[in-house]
């Protein structure tokens, strides 16, 4: 439906239907990070106030007030948000059983992120996403399926960069093999060891190459992965806290908590009260 280039000739969202969309509002303190996290779905960020630098496969984009980007399976993502001032940045996913295949089969690279600015019409959409959900069983919901549907065949179609895209560098295969494992596992009690014998690297080699490559460490990605997973059966799951820390692989709800408030800027119980609420906004 819309060509992006070489070997991602065609991005066609409605051939492979998705399973699940989510429409998403958080607000990061000043100096606030996300991931490296490998991006399991088709995603859009959207900056409403602040600002991200955010890195896919070691090529940097800067997103400001207005700026989106969209961001495809497989790609290894770092967020930095604004040091100065709180981030607003909201986001729409779609799920897909078979993500590989919007791609087709074979492709060696993860596409570009596409760039692009909202558009009132796809700000309506949002909304109107955020609406469903608030009433929604899930994210499985039909409704909210079209509407994600919808919000992305109108950023693809308005922006002019679609035809444009070119695939960036693959990742490093032993990074890409320690993540993969700590995006499989996460919840299991792993070790610098076992994410390097996966990578069939050294653990010291791993080190270099994830402090080389992504700015942090193979055990720092890990915990990063488990808050992560964290906020998202905080947000979808009435599941105490406790109960999430031990699933998510923290021995304790205190470290849980911790490193949700060093993440995200608040508690386990403030983040969940907050996604409830719907008042992810804040003057």
């Amino acid at each position: 439906m819309y060509e992006v280039d070489n070997k991602i000739s065609v991005i066609d969202l409605s051939s492979i239907p998705p399973h699940r969309a989510y429409f998403g509002e958080v607000i990061y303190e000043p100096g606030g990070a996300l991931g490296p996290r490998l991006q399991p779905d088709v995603q859009a960020v959207i900056v409403d106030r602040g600002s991200a630098r955010i890195s896919v496969n070691g090529r940097e984009h800067i997103l400001g007030p207005g700026g989106l980007i969209c961001l495809w399976p497989g790609g290894l993502e770092s967020f930095h948000f604004d040091t100065h001032a709180a981030t607003t940045h909201r986001w729409v996913t779609l799920s897909f059983h078979e993500a590989g295949r919007l791609f087709g089969r074979g492709a060696a690279t993860t596409p570009a992120p596409l760039i692009a600015t909202e558009t009132h019409e796809q700000r309506t959409v949002f909304d109107a996403g955020r609406r469903v959900q608030a009433g929604a069983a899930g994210g499985a919901d039909p409704a909210l399926i079209y509407l994600g549907l919808a919000y992305f065949t109108g950023v693809l179609a308005a922006s002019p960069a679609a035809g444009r895209g070119k695939p960036v560098a693959p990742l490093h295969p032993a990074i890409a093999s320690a993540m993969r494992m700590i995006q499989e596992r996460f919840d299991q009690p792993l070790t610098l060891r076992d994410l390097a014998g996966a990578a069939s690297v050294t653990p010291s080699h791993l080190v270099r190459l994830f402090r080389r490559h992504l700015q942090t460490t193979p055990m720092r990605a890990l915990w990063d992965a488990r808050v992560e997973r964290g906020a998202e059966l905080l947000r979808e799951t009435g599941l105490s806290v406790s109960e999430i820390a031990y699933r998510v692989g923290f021995a304790n709800p205190y470290h849980f908590s911790r490193l949700m408030r060093q993440h995200l800027g608040l508690s386990p119980s403030a983040w969940r009260k907050r996604a409830w609420s719907g008042g992810d906004q804040r003057e």
